[in-house]
């Protein structure tokens, strides 16, 4: 695959990154990772973006979500979002499985089937992670994040190909192009506290991975 359809961008200290679709989509990054938070706020935003650019809504389980003024849990917002992106990405272990199996149930009763991605923290043991890659496995997660390169790697291994892997927190040239030698199904670049110095940059990683695509066939 090209390796321009493999990048996108997380975007982080934003509670409501649907704002940069746009921008992204010119840019001709295949998806943005946005923080849910104020649910009502994103839907709105979200509904107003004629796209092609696949919007993963990252939900921590460990947030307070609002929705019309009133507070919902990760579930309710879950729900709320179905029909306005394109995948979930889910974090915040405590408990987490049987949220998870409640997102699958969920999904069962909708029309469109939209991919769930657990997020793996960077302090998480290699026991930890065999349970978490075990359980994908058996359910029906559909892949993993990391943006610990060692914890990365290993879920690379154990996964079999058989689960969509995300290299998050990708910052230059070099990590870009080990994560996608290493197996990699996707690379998310993230914006810290300077989004557009971070996208733009992304664009100059997509152009060196593109010439080593060519140099390389």
């Amino acid at each position: 695959m090209d390796s321009l359809n493999k990048i996108g961008v997380r975007i982080i200290n934003k509670a409501n990154g649907a704002g940069y679709v746009k921008l992204l989509e010119r840019l001709a990054f295949s998806f943005v990772i946005i923080e849910c938070t104020d649910i009502s706020e994103s839907i709105a935003i979200l509904k107003t973006l004629p796209r092609n650019t696949n919007i993963i809504a990252h939900l921590d389980k460990r947030t307070k979500f609002r929705y019309l003024n009133r507070e919902k849990d990760m579930v309710a917002s879950y729900a709320l979002l179905y029909d306005f992106v394109d995948a979930f990405l889910i974090s915040g272990y405590d408990e987490l499985s049987d949220d998870i199996d409640q997102l699958i149930n969920l999904r069962m009763y909708n029309d469109e089937y939209r991919p769930i991605l657990m997020e793996i923290p960077d302090n998480m043991t290699l026991d930890e992670l065999d349970n978490v890659i075990a359980y994908a496995k058996l359910s029906s997660i559909d892949g993993l994040s990391a943006s610990n390169t060692r914890l990365l790697r290993y879920a690379l291994d154990k996964s079999d190909g058989v689960l969509t892997i995300i290299a998050d927190g990708v910052s230059n040239y070099t990590q870009a192009r080990q994560a996608l030698d290493d197996g990699a199904s996707l690379l998310a670049l993230r914006t810290g506290r300077h989004p557009y110095l971070s996208i733009f940059n992304g664009r100059h990683i997509i152009r060196k991975l593109r010439k080593s695509d060519v140099e390389n066939a």
